[in-house]
């Protein structure tokens, strides 16, 4: 009789073994994935944290924007960012690239106050004007102050398309041919 209870106690025991070694394979799995959640949470946080303190950095860049009168590496350095990376926001974020445009925009309309002002107060120097005229020849190009004028037609093609006389009928071509001898005629009794 006592195998008999031997044996029962050690297959007991090789019971409770095998339910210790699953509750620790358990615990484990438990375990694994309560860390991977951790990790996956922590990883959103840090995005999350990440995200925001670009966000901030950018509204602090446009405020130094205007306090640096749109000098790009005055204000980034101000924030503790490259010019590079100032690009780079502008490429990517739209949001960003607009309210920088609007920055420019409520710069050149303070310039051209100045502007209005030396106009009307003749005791300016010329050079006070000179350098308010630089500045909007230089930065207010896209505002019209611009020496040089480039004109074209729709979508930059040039103004005078180039006519291909193969397309014509006979009857356009005829028109097309009397319209030229007419300018000829015209530029030949204008010299």
């Amino acid at each position: 009789m006592k195998t008999a209870s031997k044996n029962t106690k050690g297959a007991k025991t090789e019971v409770v073994k095998k339910k210790t070694a699953k509750k620790k394979a358990d615990n484990s799995d438990t375990l694994a994935r309560t860390r991977t959640r951790n990790n996956e949470a922590k990883a959103k946080r840090c995005t999350k944290t990440v995200s925001k303190r670009i966000a901030d950095t950018k509204k602090r860049l446009l405020e130094e924007l205007k306090l640096t009168r749109g000098i790009i590496t005055t204000a980034c350095s101000r924030v503790g960012i490259s010019h590079t990376t100032y690009y780079k926001w502008v490429a990517e974020d739209e949001e960003f690239r607009d309210a920088c445009k609007e920055v420019e925009i409520y710069q050149i309309g303070l310039i051209e106050e100045k502007l209005l002002n030396t106009i009307e107060n003749d005791r300016i120097p010329r050079t006070q004007l000179d350098a308010v005229m630089f500045y909007l020849r230089t930065k207010g190009k896209n505002h019209g102050y611009s020496e040089r004028q480039e004109i074209t037609g729709a979508d930059g093609k040039d103004l005078i398309q180039k006519t291909d006389l193969r397309k014509l009928t006979d009857e356009e071509l005829v028109i097309y041919h009397s319209l030229h001898e007419k300018a000829s005629v015209k530029d030949d009794e204008s010299k």
